[in-house]
């Protein structure tokens, strides 16, 4: 496996597990849980990725996601480099895809880093409202109530419970959890990842958002987001396995590491398999197992994500 690739695991698992009890502030969990943005109207659209706004706060109308972003982006320095000749097109969808072009579209628009400077030299302020943007920072848009997640933990309980269906061998039984389990074959693998584009598409229409872009638009999303959701029900299906060496697929099959070395016509690629596996055990499935993530935790993580997308 890539250096590059492994770095971007393990990145993207820290992420994971620093946002892993956060909740959103901003979300719609369907078309009667709205969550209301006073400081601007209906008809209003974020000048730089045309989400919804929320505030005219830096000089221009922009949503919560883009005013983090900016206001991070300056307060901490950060340069960033665009790898097509800043040519990149930014919308809700893509707008997380390249975030120097993203950051020179904030200019662009007229976003003022002076009102971060001028606002910052204030002085103290009330704690609770410093918290809010400490954590608004960290994690874009928070919702305040577990409440609003309920939907969503059901809808991933109905998942989980289809796919036992897909499997040929109990896995249900919570007595004997180690129970044998057959390995996967390539059958499996190509079929959990049409599942997880499935339910993945299925949680994203939980969201208003979502909901709203066309079918292009939806797929362009999904094509980032649909391996972090496989990646996530899988990872928990690891976790709930007491033998810490294989990983488990949504069905319930196995993948271990050695079961590529006997592969000797292609050992480069059986090697690269095998490296691939023992990454995603090492960065994903042994970090759920060490923090016991729940059903609601990864019904958070999922949110997380598509929000960010």
């Amino acid at each position: 496996m890539k250096k590059n690739q492994k770095k971007n695991l393990c990145k993207e698992e820290e992420r994971l597990e620093k946002l892993a009890k956060k909740l959103y502030r901003q979300m719609s969990l369907s078309p009667s849980t709205t969550v209301s943005t006073p400081s601007s109207t209906p008809s209003e659209a974020c000048a730089v990725c045309s989400d919804t706004v929320h505030s005219h706060q830096f000089g221009v109308p922009a949503c919560l996601g883009c005013i983090v972003f900016f206001r991070r982006t300056v307060i901490n320095k950060v340069q960033y480099k665009c790898w097509k000749q800043g040519r990149c097109l930014i919308t809700f969808a893509s707008r997380c895809s390249c975030r120097a072009c993203r950051l020179r579209k904030c200019f662009h628009v007229g976003m003022k880093p002076a009102a971060i400077q001028q606002r910052d030299r204030l002085g103290p302020r009330n704690p609770k409202v410093i918290f809010e943007e400490q954590i608004m920072i960290q994690a874009d848009d928070i919702p305040t109530s577990s409440s609003l997640l309920s939907p969503l933990v059901n809808l991933q309980r109905v998942q989980r419970a289809l796919h036992v269906n897909y499997s040929n061998h109990p896995i249900r039984n919570r007595n004997q959890p180690n129970a044998h389990r057959k390995p996967a074959g390539r059958a499996d693998i190509n079929f959990s990842l049409k599942l997880a584009f499935k339910n993945a598409d299925e949680w994203g229409n939980q969201f208003e958002t979502y909901r709203k872009l066309s079918r292009e638009e939806k797929n362009s999303v999904l094509s980032e987001y649909g391996i972090a959701f496989l990646l996530i029900d899988q990872a928990f299906q690891t976790s709930r396995f007491k033998k810490n060496n294989v990983w488990i697929l949504q069905n319930g099959k196995v993948l271990n590491p050695d079961m590529f070395q006997e592969d000797e016509e292609q050992s480069s690629k059986a090697e690269n398999n095998s490296d691939f596996i023992e990454e995603l055990i090492e960065c994903l499935g042994n970090p759920f197992r060490n923090l016991e993530i729940d059903d609601f935790e990864c019904a958070i993580l999922k949110t997380i994500l598509i929000l960010t997308r």
